[in-house]
């Protein structure tokens, strides 16, 4: 088995909303953060900071693990997150199994379901063809897999987008215990990435938490 370094990337209000409505709290409202989305295509499609086109030719790929409200949460034009091997968290949607993977030239083009988060790092350490391609795993919602990152001994980096200002109302938030997690971490393990960030008349900060 292969140990893959295991992500997460979040955006939080200051009450630890993630949510409302199943998208982002300030997307509800029109409001675009160009920064923090490019922040997000930057931590997911590239190994390490590695550019596209190398991780191309070592044939080495990110996995993102969703949840199925997360999945459908990303507008259909860019259904799957291209340059991204998809994952979701779902016994109910008729897409292929991870089990089936074959070759990373469908990283593209097809997402994958799995049936759990820990069967998805099973499969991803352990099959002949998905361990030899992705660098690593970085979870992108929703709340109870931000939990089970959190918790996991692979889990390394959390990718912290804090909303300073204003206040977002929301209807989803981090569980209790993945709060009291990030709360306790200890600030010379916290890096700030991004300060002083004003989009749209949101003030933000992006942070990177290191194990």
């Amino acid at each position: 088995m292969r140990k893959i370094p295991v992500s997460l990337i979040v955006a939080i209000t200051s009450e630890f909303g993630i949510g409302l409505n199943g998208k982002l709290p300030w997307s509800e409202l029109g409001i675009r953060l160009s920064t923090d989305l490019k922040y997000f295509r930057e931590v997911t499609t590239f190994p390490e900071g590695k550019q596209l086109v190398e991780a191309e030719k070592n044939r080495l790929y990110n996995a993102v693990i969703m949840g199925r409200k997360t999945w459908e949460s990303i507008p259909k034009q860019y259904q799957p997150l291209r340059d991204r091997l998809n994952i979701i968290i779902s016994n109910t949607l008729p897409l292929t199994p991870l089990s089936e993977y074959k070759s990373s030239d469908e990283i593209s083009t097809k997402p994958y379901i799995s049936s759990s988060f820990s069967q998805s790092l099973d499969l991803l350490s352990t099959h002949p063809n998905l361990s030899k391609s992705i660098a690593r795993i970085v979870v992108i919602g929703g709340s109870s897999l931000f939990e089970e990152a959190l918790l996991h001994p692979w889990c390394e980096r959390i990718h912290l987008t804090e909303i300073l200002s204003p206040s977002f109302h929301c209807d989803t938030f981090l569980t209790s215990r993945s709060i009291a997690l990030l709360k306790d971490f200890p600030q010379t393990q916290r890096h700030l990435i991004h300060d002083n960030i004003v989009e749209d008349g949101v003030e933000y900060r992006i942070l990177e938490y290191r194990k």
